[in-house]
């Protein structure tokens, strides 16, 4: 789904021609003067300057790049790669006087120095005393920034403590009147003010406390108001009355059903009046504080898990001027702030394949519907009554979850929607969305655009199986909370990537609820991290960082936006050390697939399973010998060329037997290749595909063989 990775041959270092800086043109200024009347007045072009940058460590590497200019939005982001200098190694450049440039090691983004080019100076000299100071990790939090958030957090949550006996009425009015405060419906408490979780004036608390006697309405008119402000209300502060109208909706429905003889139909009402509250419920939620973060993830982790990962630390939650230093290195973070100005509510894996033709088989048991929004939206209401009021809908025998996802912005950056137009609510959400994004995406190394967003909404209990990107990813949450699992780019073998011919391709074969370290050893060395992203929050996914999405909580909605690098960037396996084992999978894999087929398969699993596997009767000795020379002469391949990158990489000295046969025993020991019937070139079976469920049959129907989905949808 995410847009392809450029090709992998590395290319020269680009040698910059022609101006990458402001324009050499003079610039007229228009100002006012006393009289009112406009004066322009002539700005003086950036003056030329010769730089030169020397790498005085004494036994490192480094790669220099220019880092924007000073006084524009994206000073300090990575914009060109000037390539490696090694150890004493000079490089001059021709710039202009306020250009930043950085050095960073060649493992990744991580800053080793910074330059601010000046008149006069000629020569910029990376020292290891400036190293050392740059790899003394990320600056601490400002105190006008997160830390006040937090400080301003704590004292909030005392107010309603200390007022624990008064009714929601007042505990509203007390929270709201504090300065920075503000009350949670949900939660019945008080935090820092959020804008779309709490009530954060006084005058909401009294517009809320006043919505109206409970037998003032019917049920009906209760849900009908609350329907009609989540439709036509403005803002956040109408999805907030529409709770209450909901929670009133919900008293007055429960008095009617009261006693032990109620009906069934009754019991139905009150389950479909309480879907309604909690689906709205989720849309006036969010991430408080890091005490909040802290005690959200302690409640979601997978036992299982952290028996392996006991300590994964915890992506941190900044503000957009604390995160620019995360963004700029490209290590994940969450930006607490990017809509503080004003907020509207408004499974993806690499896409490469080997190209052998069905070379592995494949039973999917989720089912790929095509269906209009309308009806995705009544089949979730109706799971969610039927799961409320106890039922399954009659025949299934376990609780089905549905899960949206679709692209809404196409590769220009226009809305779009299955190719077409989108419907303009839609295309006024992401108008509204893009620019608060902006700041944060110009920080991101070599950003190009934003290109291509994909909208997420599902049922709590939801899983998107962990994998990664190839491109760098702001994902938003609109409303709802989830829990990321998120692992360090590169770790093919702890993570045990899927094979490149396999339709899975960029996910990882162990499941992180509850792994399997018989099976997937490797998996405890895993470099993992955790976070809790709410409405509001922006998570910064770098790309080829793996992630799984979880919803634990309730059900969510979340719009993710991808972006394209500039060309003035190195392929990422060039910056990233980690990203060169990418290249070693994929060229293992390839060299089988353009000497066996789709026979690639067969022959690589019973390289890795031995004799024993069920597939190796029915290898010849020929084809296995074919493999494991080919598999040799790349592992030789891509040990000479990753000895030319700048920083090399671990595995150029090893044994290019041991490279195989760590590559097999990794990527393909633990792929299930036992499907009856299959062979090489087999379509994959969607016999073990959940079943169509009842209530969706009747405007259903069987898609045909060269659809991409099971079942359309009327």
């Amino acid at each position: 789904d995410a847009p392809s990775p450029r090709p992998h041959p590395p290319r020269p270092a680009p040698v910059p021609r022609g101006d990458p800086s402001p324009r050499r043109c003079l610039a007229d200024v228009a100002e006012v003067g006393a009289d009112g009347d406009p004066v322009v007045r002539r700005r003086a072009p950036p003056r030329p300057v010769r730089a030169t940058f020397v790498n005085s460590l004494g036994s490192s590497s480094a790669n220099l790049y220019w880092a924007g200019t000073a006084g524009t939005p994206s000073f300090r982001a990575l914009r060109m790669y000037y390539g490696p200098l090694g150890p004493g190694g000079r490089r001059t450049v021709d710039a202009y006087e306020g250009m930043a440039f950085a050095f960073t090691d060649v493992g990744g983004y991580g800053r080793l120095g910074e330059f601010v080019l000046e008149a006069g100076r000629e020569t910029y000299v990376l020292t290891e005393e400036m190293a050392g100071e740059f790899r003394g990790g990320f600056p601490p939090r400002e105190s006008g920034g997160s830390e006040a958030r937090e400080a301003r957090s704590r004292e909030c949550r005392a107010l309603v403590a200390a007022d624990a006996e008064s009714d929601e009425s007042e505990a509203c009015r007390t929270c709201a009147s504090a300065p920075g405060c503000g009350y949670s419906q949900a939660r019945g408490a008080c935090f820092v003010s959020h804008p779309t979780a709490t009530v954060n004036t006084v005058e909401e608390c009294d517009e809320l406390s006043g919505v109206g006697d409970l037998n003032s309405r019917t049920v009906d008119g209760w849900l009908f108001r609350a329907k009609a402000l989540q439709l036509f209300g403005e803002g956040p502060k109408a999805q907030r009355l529409a709770y209450r109208c909901l929670q009133r909706a919900l008293e007055r429905v429960t008095l009617r059903a009261g006693g032990e003889d109620h009906s069934a139909w009754q019991s139905r009402a009150v389950a479909g009046v309480r879907a309604s509250l909690e689906e709205q419920r989720a849309k006036i939620e969010g991430v408080f504080d890091d005490a909040d973060h802290a005690d959200l993830l302690g409640r979601s982790r997978h036992p299982k898990l952290a028996e392996v990962h006991p300590d994964m630390p915890a992506v941190p939650r900044l503000t957009a001027e604390e995160a620019r230093e995360y963004i700029v290195r490209g290590e994940p973070v969450v930006v607490t702030d990017a809509f503080d100005g004003g907020w509207r509510q408004p499974d993806t894996a690499d896409s490469r394949s080997a190209g052998a033709g069905y070379p592995y088989p494949f039973e999917p048991t989720t089912r790929l519907i095509r269906d209009t929004f309308g009806g995705f939206v009544d089949a979730v209401r109706g799971a969610e009554r039927d799961a409320i009021a106890g039922g399954g809908g009659g025949e299934e025998e376990e609780r089905l979850l549905y899960y949206l996802h679709e692209i809404v912005m196409n590769r220009d950056g226009d809305a779009a929607v299955a190719g077409g137009s989108a419907p303009s609510r839609l295309r006024d959400d992401l108008a509204a969305t893009t620019p608060s994004l902006l700041p944060l995406a110009s920080s991101q190394p070599f950003f190009g655009s934003l290109s291509y967003a994909k909208v997420w909404i599902g049922q709590g209990g939801v899983v998107m199986p962990v994998h990664y990107d190839a491109t760098d990813n702001l994902y938003v949450m609109a409303w709802g909370r989830k829990r990321a699992i998120i692992g360090e780019p590169g770790q093919l073998g702890e993570m045990y990537r899927y094979p490149n011919g396999h339709p899975l391709v960029g996910s990882s074969q162990v499941n992180l609820t509850d792994p399997d370290l018989g099976a997937y050893p490797e998996f405890a060395k895993a470099r993992l991290r955790e976070v809790v992203v709410g409405p509001g929050d922006v998570l910064f996914l770098p790309a080829y960082w793996w992630h799984q999405f979880e919803q634990p909580f309730e059900g969510t909605a979340a719009v993710n936006f991808w972006s394209v690098d500039s060309d003035n960037g190195p392929y990422r396996h060039m910056a990233h050390t980690q990203l060169r084992e990418h290249q070693l999978a994929d060229a293992l894999e390839d060299s089988v697939v353009r000497l066996l087929g789709n026979r690639a398969g067969l022959v690589l699993d019973a390289l890795s399973k031995g004799e024993g596997s069920a597939f190796s009767r029915d290898v010849s000795e020929d084809d296995a010998d074919g493999a494991r020379r080919a598999l040799v002469a790349a592992a030789r391949k891509w040990q000479a060329e990753a000895s030319d990158l700048p920083g090399g990489h671990p595995l150029v000295e090893a044994d290019p037997l041991k490279l195989v046969e760590d590559y097999l025993d990794r990527t393909h020991r633990a792929v299930d290749m036992d499907a009856e019937g299959w062979k090489p070139g087999t379509k994959w079976s969607l016999d073990r595909a959940t079943p169509l469920p009842k209530r969706l049959r009747e405007r259903c129907r069987e898609a045909g063989e060269r659809s991409p989905f099971m079942s359309l949808c009327d």
